[in-house]
């Protein structure tokens, strides 16, 4: 499957338009909206195809009784391709699904600049658009961003404050595994040129840069995010933005930590919602790889684009460290990952511990113990 495939609305609804000319392309032809059925040896009409009141096309057959919702699940059930909800491989068929519709009425130029254009065996009224004749872009990685901004990681808060509980080179070394660097200015309109200067959000002008990198080194976005010195906490003290997050629009994206599957191939995940818990997780237990999902709406087996990032992480043992504050809505979702042949354990066993607005995560156990154990030993060596 191409990664950078995208599929654009207005194409889809080209294609709908020209349904008729799809089925025509299978060998139905339609007179007053009834043909031979395709899926059966038909001797007499009994295939019906009309548009309904949202103009979908809706089709059965009144013999052998398949059905369908519209051009694509017709494309589908011939082709033999399951594009239905949570079917394997689904978004993989629906793509093929899709390329095989447009290249059926004679569409398939709007996907492949290099595909001859073919009239329709059927004209239509319906006018193509100028807006979505370029419907594959290929993707625009972040990769130079990324390594001068991680040159200068050692400026930021977040590493001063891990600094005060871990050796310095062990800090070195987890932000230089995960490419943590300085947050800069990216100039968006200017093909996503590094700006190089450092990003002052909250009034903090050493915030940490987070990329999210694939198995094959590319960056696929940036998030910057403003830290103190003196806690582990992002600052959300003013009223403007609390992070930026760059991503080209033709980057597909994946979750933070992600290109260490292939450094890695047999450690076990652990599953978490920050990218500094994934830092704080990465310094007390290197024996995970620590992914962070970068929020709890983008770690969703239903969403079809965050399903890409998931089906990354399949084949290995997800741990996931659930944040305290949605503990049931994060079990409801390692369940149904679980499901669907992910192996899951839901490692709950410490944060459910905490009141449930308390805001814990895996991160501030970590820290508070680290604190715990720098006081021991400042009093043991005050008692020596």
């Amino acid at each position: 499957m191409d990664d950078n495939f995208k599929i654009g609305n207005c194409t889809k609804q080209h294609i709908k338009a020209r349904a008729e000319s799809v089925l025509r392309h299978y060998g139905v032809e339609l007179i007053r909206g009834k043909g031979l059925c395709p899926f059966h040896d038909d001797k007499t009409p009994s295939f019906i195809a009309r548009l309904d009141k949202r103009g979908e096309l809706f089709w059965k057959c009144q013999s052998c009784g398949v059905r369908g919702g519209d051009v694509f699940s017709f494309v589908a059930q011939k082709e033999g391709l399951d594009i239905t909800k949570g079917a394997l491989n689904a978004k993989e068929n629906f793509i093929e699904v899709f390329k095989l519709a447009a290249s059926a009425c004679g569409l398939g130029y709007m996907l492949d600049p290099n595909a001859p254009k073919i009239e329709p065996p059927i004209k239509t009224d319906a006018p193509i658009c100028t807006n979505c004749t370029k419907e594959y872009e290929p993707p625009h990685y972040l990769n130079d961003a990324t390594k001068r901004m991680r040159e200068q990681g050692e400026q930021t808060n977040l590493f001063t404050f891990l600094c005060r509980y871990w050796d310095e080179d062990a800090v070195k070394a987890v932000f230089s595994l995960y490419s943590v660097g300085l947050g800069m200015n990216i100039n968006r309109e200017k093909n996503w040129e590094l700006i190089p200067m450092p990003t002052t959000l909250q009034r903090c002008n050493k915030c940490s840069a987070f990329p999210y990198i694939d198995e094959e080194g590319n960056t696929h976005a940036i998030k910057i995010i403003p830290y103190p010195v003196t806690d582990h906490h992002r600052i959300k003290t003013y009223p403007n933005a609390q992070m930026i997050f760059h991503k080209p629009e033709s980057n597909k994206g994946v979750y933070f930590g992600t290109h260490l599957l292939a450094t890695f191939p047999n450690k076990p995940l652990a599953i978490v919602e920050s990218e500094k818990t994934a830092i704080i997780g990465t310094l007390i237990k290197p024996s995970f790889i620590w992914v962070a999902v970068g929020g709890f709406d983008y770690f969703n087996p239903d969403s079809e684009k965050q399903r890409a990032k998931l089906d990354r992480l399949k084949g290995r043992c997800l741990h996931i460290f659930p944040d305290v504050d949605k503990l049931t809505q994060w079990k409801e979702r390692a369940d149904k990952i679980r499901e669907q042949g992910f192996n899951v354990v839901f490692r709950d066993e410490v944060i459910k511990m905490f009141a449930p607005n308390s805001g814990i995560d895996i991160g501030d156990v970590i820290v508070w113990e680290q604190e715990r154990i720098k006081e021991r030993l400042k009093q043991l060596n005050n008692e020596l």
